[in-house]
């Protein structure tokens, strides 16, 4: 444990010498920081913890918590998945518990002590332990990161995000859980994903471009402005804010819609691994290999989320050995000579383990979610008469995404839509300058 600070006088409430977010979400998980000195000299200088997995380096870790069989913290993130794929592997997973993301973060509008939540098997764990064990394994992270730099741990301000749907006693809930992993309510603030967002992009510099008119913006979000915030996830969210005269945030109007965002592209996807193995063959290898199985989807997750509108090039999709072996088992003939025989003869061929599957079809796979996209907005808007939601701020890869972008654009070509460098950090980011900012008129969201 970091050394306790003695008392001094502080410039207000809130004033901490360092401000950290904890990035609380249901697919990744991260944190990022920076000290007050530094952030008066530049708010973008702004670290994030970075983490490690095999083929890479990244802001955030996903939102994977492994429990021993006594139910004892084991690891979380790429850790939890790497241990638990070498349980699986070794048929040795028997007990453990393996909470792969925490969909009840948007689920409920509320949250209660008697919540639960489950991992891949079914087992139940209450919710606030689940999220208590998380939080302080982000705390605990940083804590060892600055011991190098003789932090006291009574000089952080702690900044968690939350969904925008929570109601107060849902933020209560996490409050308490906080406070469990060790983090007290004096430093402690919780602040909104969607206004999170709004002032990383609001503070940050960003390339000043004209609106139009001949004038060039400079203050994205300024007075009297309705704006809409898109984020999507496994859940996706529309949240409408206005800024207020004073700068602050005022949420007009929420929305939770999941007919569109990663899981809707996913249910294409398996829906097509579906037609070409059949459900007994794809059922048999999840239950054979789950980590295996849901790696599929991973990878296809990092595919669509960089796939271009102008792409004409085929995509290629590594297939487990495994899966092969499995339907040449069950149907007596291989893939390839099976894949004659559908609908995709033409548009997909297979090579050794690599599926090579044409453009037209991989774009095809996001129809049913950008038809989403653009209906819950178009319905959004038409909600508002009147009010002038000219702008449209987009976080999340997914909504920044190339294929989901030009949808956006082309079918409100009079928004201005916006997108932060970082859209995968930008709530992170936000966070933590939301802890920067003086706080003395409100006792956090």
């Amino acid at each position: 444990m970091l050394r306790a600070a003695r008392k001094t006088k502080e410039k207000s409430p809130y004033y901490r010498i360092l401000v950290a977010a904890i990035n609380f979400g249901a697919i990744f998980s991260g944190i990022a920081f920076s000290f007050y000195d530094e952030f008066r000299r530049d708010p973008s200088d702004i670290e994030t913890y970075i983490w490690f997995s095999k083929a890479s380096s990244t802001g955030n870790t996903p939102s994977v918590l492994l429990l021993k069989p006594n139910k004892a913290l084991h690891s979380f993130g790429y850790d939890a998945e790497k241990k638990y794929a070498s349980l699986v592997k070794g048929s040795e997973q028997e007990g453990w518990l393996y909470f792969k993301g925490f969909k009840t973060l948007h689920q409920y509008k509320s949250l209660r002590r008697t919540t639960t939540i489950k991992d891949v098997n079914g087992n139940e764990m209450p919710a606030k332990t689940i999220f208590t064990m998380t939080i302080k394994y982000l705390k605990n992270h940083l804590v060892e990161l600055l011991k190098s730099r003789t932090m006291l741990e009574d000089s952080i301000l702690w900044v968690v995000t939350v969904p925008a749907i929570w109601d107060d006693g849902a933020k209560q809930f996490m409050t308490e859980a906080a406070a469990e992993a060790g983090i007290p309510r004096k430093q402690l603030l919780l602040v909104s994903e969607p206004e999170a967002a709004t002032i990383y992009c609001n503070h940050i510099p960003m390339e000043a471009k004209p609106d139009g008119r001949g004038r060039t913006e400079t203050n994205l979000f300024e007075p009297g402005t309705q704006y809409m915030v898109l984020d999507a996830g496994e859940t996706s969210d529309i949240t409408v804010l206005e800024v207020k005269s004073n700068q602050t945030l005022q949420e007009v109007h929420h929305v939770t819609d999941g007919v569109w965002g990663w899981d809707n592209v996913g249910d294409a996807f398996y829906q097509f691994l579906v037609t070409l193995t059949g459900i007994e063959v794809l059922t048999t290898f999840k239950v054979e290999n789950e980590i295996a199985y849901t790696h599929i989807f991973d990878d296809f997750e990092t595919m669509i989320s960089v796939m271009k509108p102008d792409s004409e090039s085929n995509v290629n999709i590594d297939l487990p050995p495994r899966l092969l072996e499995i339907f040449k088992e069950q149907t007596q003939e291989t893939l390839a000579e099976a894949l004659t025989r559908t609908r995709y003869a033409k548009t997909v061929e297979l090579t050794g383990n690599k599926l090579r599957v044409h453009p037209k079809i991989f774009k095809d796979f996001y129809n049913q979610s950008l038809q989403g996209i653009i209906q819950v907005i178009t319905d959004t808007m038409e909600s508002f008469q009147g009010a002038s939601e000219s702008k449209f701020l987009l976080v999340s890869d997914f909504v920044t995404s190339p294929m989901v972008l030009k949808a956006i654009r082309e079918s409100f070509p009079d928004n201005k839509v916006i997108t932060p460098t970082d859209p995968a950090l930008a709530v992170m980011k936000g966070a933590v300058i939301f802890g920067h900012i003086p706080h003395s008129s409100r006792d956090g969201i």
